[in-house]
């Protein structure tokens, strides 16, 4: 991510042994620009941090991740630029809303249940949510203040744009559903062709770009349509997205709820052991970086930053899901933390 760069950039620079005396003034400039926005996320983060609280959402579905820090690293991760602070804060709440979401189609609601739940989202009023748990009318509740208070952070002109975001997340709940279907198969895997065609959803960009769109006043129907036309980079993030995340899952043997991922569908298709399908699924991703490296080089009318971001996002799975799922486990996170949001660099 752009702003670890950064850090690493000055702290290379600085163990120079014959520096460029003009650089080193440039130097000062540069730490000046990581302290002063250093500040403004730490004035974000205060305001996620409260937002996430008054949902009551830890309190009354304790099976769901609290990774509300997490959520904006991504965020900061995918767009850093401060003139981007309302769709930063505003990713940061699609990510934390989405891992919940997640949660209770993976690990806690019955089959049953989430049918009836997926089914109270399609609807525009609130008939049907009688027939869904406690725990679940709640979180319907949560969900749609959620997206009426993000409706009300934008311009009036912004409806439609808060209307697509939350047909995202019905798409979302849909996918979800498909696979939470397959962990009842039996153990029965898909093909990994299949899991492909839903786990494109399931790398949740399209939701949760609604939310950068959402923020950025400029960016409208033309944006969301190239989003939703997947072109090649789009399709490569969606790519790194879900399967890493899927190669991350599967270090840890001892948790099958949620199978199948995408490395038991490559090994059914393809009749491989576990260390040939991650050699095969990193070369599809090594792959996936040129088609993103291309379409950075191509013409294109739409903005530099919509770019930017979606070649981020992709940067930010390599971050939290290299080695380990720093998203879920979250000591594992607090040198990022330390780095971006408490340290500040001695001018």
């Amino acid at each position: 991510m752009e702003r670890l760069d950064t850090l690493h950039y000055i702290s290379f620079y600085e163990a120079d042994e014959s520096p460029n005396e003009t650089l080193l003034k440039f130097l000062k400039f540069a730490k000046l620009d990581f302290n002063r926005l250093q500040l403004l996320y730490k004035k974000e983060l205060a305001l996620l941090s409260t937002w996430w609280k008054n949902t009551k959402i830890v309190e009354s579905l304790p099976y769901g991740r609290d990774r509300v820090v997490e959520a904006f690293i991504w965020a900061a991760g995918s767009i850093f630029e401060p003139q981007y602070s309302l769709s930063r804060m505003i990713l940061c709440k699609h990510v934390q809303l989405e891992s919940v979401v997640d949660d209770t189609y993976d690990t806690y609601g019955t089959m049953d249940e989430l049918k009836c739940f997926t089914a109270a989202l399609e609807r525009i009023t609130t008939d049907g949510i009688d027939e869904v748990p406690e725990y679940l009318k709640f979180f319907h509740s949560c969900i749609s203040r959620i997206f009426d208070e993000t409706e009300n952070d934008v311009t009036e002109r912004s409806a439609y744009k808060a209307s697509h975001s939350r047909e995202m997340l019905k798409e979302l709940t849909r996918a979800y559903l498909v696979e939470r279907g397959w962990q009842n198969d039996d153990g029965e895997a898909p093909s990994f062709d299949e899991y492909m065609k839903i786990g494109r959803v399931t790398s949740t960009f399209d939701f949760v770009t609604s939310a950068v769109i959402q923020g950025i006043e400029n960016m409208g129907i033309k944006e969301i349509l190239w989003v939703r036309n997947n072109p090649p980079m789009v399709e490569a993030t969606k790519f790194f997205s879900r399967l890493m995340n899927d190669i991350a899952a599967r270090k840890d043997e001892t948790k099958r709820e949620d199978f199948p991922k995408g490395l038991d569908c490559y090994m059914k298709q393809y009749g491989v052991s576990r260390p040939e399908a991650i050699e095969a699924i990193f070369k599809i991703l090594e792959n996936k970086w040129k088609d993103m490296n291309e379409d950075l080089l191509k013409p294109t009318t739409m903005p530099k930053i919509l770019l930017k971001y979606t070649f981020n996002f992709a940067r930010m799975s390599m971050v939290f899901y290299i080695g380990t799922d720093l998203f879920t486990y979250e000591s594992s996170s607090k040198e990022i933390i330390t780095s971006l949001f408490i340290n500040q660099l001695p001018i």
